[in-house]
């Protein structure tokens, strides 16, 4: 994951009135149920944490825009038609993106809810992915998306922390290195993440 140069989160925020004003009318927003009635509720609104949560929607959103139209229209028909689909799917991008600890986690979810709009990926399959992004921590994610299918990496410590997002496990084959240390590997979900990311990420 390409690594961007260092922003005050004062300078990010600072147009986060404007942003919400533009993002009540945005076509990707409407289409996605609670987010779009959220974002009109915190616009206009000068707290801190509504400015956050502008921000993770305003950057889920721009790696939304590159998604070819008629996958969009093909989604909207869709979920719009399930009603169950339709409230699941929108509490989770809203509850995610609430409680995301990095503006650039809303970039990932962003990326995966488009392979989700693509049909890469189920409803159900979105939701963990999105639960693995919110429970990780972000120099872990960004390490296991550039390097997680690596056997190189099997016994680094980031690999070991992600393993309460299920994204990576002990590994069945190597179980212990001669000094007693546990292997790991990415779980079906992590290499799923990988995958798509390999394929539909940010270039």
């Amino acid at each position: 994951m390409a690594k961007e140069p260092p922003k005050l989160l004062e300078v990010v925020l600072e147009s986060a009135e404007v942003v919400a004003d533009a993002l009540i009318d945005n076509e990707i927003v409407k289409s996605i149920p609670v987010v779009g009635t959220a974002v009109k509720l915190v616009a206009g609104r000068a707290d801190l944490r509504d400015r956050i949560f502008v921000s993770k929607v305003q950057r889920f959103i721009e790696q939304l825009e590159s998604t070819a139209k008629p996958d969009r229209m093909k989604f909207q028909k869709q979920i719009l038609s399930d009603d169950d689909q339709k409230r699941r799917t929108g509490e989770a991008v809203l509850l995610v993106l609430d409680k995301l600890s990095d503006l650039k986690k809303a970039d990932l979810l962003g990326v995966f809810y488009a392979c989700f709009l693509g049909g890469h990926l189920d409803g159900a399959q979105f939701r963990r992915l999105a639960a693995a992004i919110d429970t990780a921590f972000i120099d872990d994610l960004e390490s296991f998306l550039e390097h997680g299918d690596d056997e190189l990496l099997s016994q680094q410590w980031r690999m070991e922390q992600l393993v309460s997002s299920g994204l990576t496990t002990p590994s069945a084959v190597k179980i212990r290195s001669a000094a007693g240390k546990l292997f790991y590997e990415p779980s079906t979900r992590g290499r799923k993440m990988i995958e798509l990311w390999r394929e539909h990420g940010p270039r």
